[in-house]
């Protein structure tokens, strides 16, 4: 009945060994959070920075709608320097033309647009590079038409973090509160990764929609010529590139936030389906995967050994084992919940606190699902004039 023989200390030993593991190798021990803005000495007369000039490009695709509500968001801002907003789009898109011309009088405003012979080139790239060329200033902030500014001093901040003396400045983007609770958490897990990453000056890529980076850099790098045949990924390559050791900085305060939202199923497939194929052309793929690895793994070995253990037990009528594989498995969950929800908060989002072990859980059957997908799709899809 509730002895305690050899096989009831190993295995009790063990479960509670690998509970503790899969708890110590969890990405939520990362310190990651948003910087809370500091109120306390705005009224203080302190001297200003000078602020640079800044170039907004905004590169729209049948974005009538997205650019009819956000574009005023960046035109408006309350910025201490001087700054325009670039948006260039394809020649005959009328809803978007119809959209610009209410906005010809403003003096940050300027559009062109790209050639409508180059249909063979990855579109987003090409309009990247005109906007580009297009600019006025030396620093760029390369934004999408699907994203917002959440407040009216994100550029001011954006623009501080241009005086560190980085080359490379990247935004928290976060999705909009409309968009599925299974989005959101993917999105807040995998950047708990590149957010540590970045801190320790070892970028790997960028999961947003803001990024700034000096347009003397940008053309002498030639651009996209290392990846120009590839149809997405944009943020991806930039960071990959541009991000030099000790000179990529991110924007994570509060005012500084971008909101980008809800995709459709279709966008939200085809990002991780191209990210399939952009990850086996980023330096430093290996090392960026490995601790998510080894982080699934604990917490699948654990709750294997907890499930595992406890049918045993069962079985064999060892009470106490039972006993502790259940208790390991309540106490692994509820503390692995409690980890989780208290990373959520610090950026700035909640997720139902019954949903967060199991969301984590499907992570890497989720991950399988793509790769299947990825494997069975033409890779020409992923190309854009088959060099």
């Amino acid at each position: 009945m509730f002895q305690i023989d050899d096989i009831t200390l190993i295995a009790g030993a063990a479960v509670l060994l690998l509970t503790v593991l899969s708890l110590v190798l969890s990405p939520y021990i990362y310190k990651v959070a948003l910087q809370e803005d500091d109120e306390e000495h705005e009224d203080e007369q302190q001297p200003e920075p000078e602020m640079p000039g800044i170039s907004i490009i905004i590169t729209p695709h049948d974005n009538a709608f997205e650019l009819e509500h956000y574009l005023p968001l960046y035109l408006e801002q309350e910025y201490a320097g001087d700054f325009q907003v670039i948006v260039v789009t394809s020649k005959g898109e009328s809803d978007t033309e119809d959209v610009l011309k209410k906005y010809t009088s403003d003096k940050h405003l300027y559009a062109t647009f790209i050639p409508v012979s180059s249909r063979y080139m990855s579109r987003k790239k090409l309009a990247i590079t005109v906007g580009v060329k297009a600019a006025k200033y030396d620093w760029l902030l390369i934004a999408d038409a699907e994203s917002y500014p959440a407040t009216t001093h994100w550029l001011q901040s954006m623009a501080e973090s241009c005086n560190t003396g980085a080359n490379v400045v990247m935004g928290y983007t976060c999705y909009d509160e409309d968009t599925s609770d299974y989005r959101r958490f993917i999105r807040l897990y995998y950047n708990r990764y590149l957010i540590r990453e970045a801190l320790h000056d070892k970028t790997y890529r960028y999961e947003g929609s803001a990024m700034m980076l000096k347009k003397q850099d940008f053309i002498s790098r030639e651009g996209f010529r290392n990846n120009l045949k590839y149809l997405r990924g944009e943020y991806d390559f930039l960071a990959n590139e541009y991000a030099f050791e000790n000179q990529a900085s991110l924007n994570l305060t509060q005012k500084g936030i971008t909101i980008e939202q809800e995709p459709t199923d279709k966008t939200w497939r085809s990002k991780q389906l191209f990210y399939q194929e952009n990850r086996r052309h980023l330096s430093h793929s290996l090392r960026h995967r490995l601790p998510f690895n080894l982080h699934q793994w604990a917490l699948h070995i654990a709750l294997l050994a907890q499930i595992g253990t406890g049918l045993m037990a069962g079985l064999t009528s060892r009470w106490i084992l039972l006993g502790i594989a259940g208790a390991a498995f309540l106490i692994g969950w509820i503390v692995r919940s409690v980890l989780a929800s208290k990373a959520i908060a610090r950026l700035n989002d909640s997720i139902s606190f019954v949903k967060l072990v199991p969301y984590e859980i499907s992570l890497i059957w989720h991950a399988l699902g793509i790769g299947i997908m990825y494997k069975l799709a033409d890779k020409n899809d992923f190309i854009s004039h088959k060099l």
